[in-house]
């Protein structure tokens, strides 16, 4: 009897450390989504030259699944990579990546590219 208790206590010792190794690497694991977000065109910077650098988007509602890590209720990126012929309040459709790498952080890094209407 003394026997089966010292084998049960060995394997949930185990079980335990099994446990938190997975929790330790589930916390060090860098996270990454990567997917197609529709955007609202809400204002253009301009320059010195008239055309615009840069544009400021703003997320549509996703639907259910395509939650990313991190919201993106606004983001700026270069009016480069918009369509041409895009003006405030047409809808786009950009490729989102985005990377959680440091362990327990706020900061999610989003990359936003490749927009097309």
């Amino acid at each position: 009897m003394r026997r089966l208790a010292l084998i049960g206590t060995g394997v949930l010792a185990c079980l335990g450390l099994v446990a938190v190794a997975t929790a330790f690497v589930w916390g060090v694991t860098p996270r990454e989504w990567d997917g197609n977000l529709d955007f609202t065109v809400a204002q253009f910077c301009q320059s010195d030259h008239g055309e615009p650098t840069c544009a400021m988007l703003k997320q549509e509602p996703a639907g259910p699944g395509q939650a990313p890590l991190a919201t993106v209720d606004r983001i700026s990126i270069d009016a480069w990579n918009l369509p041409a012929g895009i003006h405030v309040g047409d809808l786009v459709l950009c490729h989102v990546h985005q990377q959680d790498a440091v362990i327990d952080s706020a900061d999610t890094v989003t990359k936003v590219d490749g927009c097309h209407s």
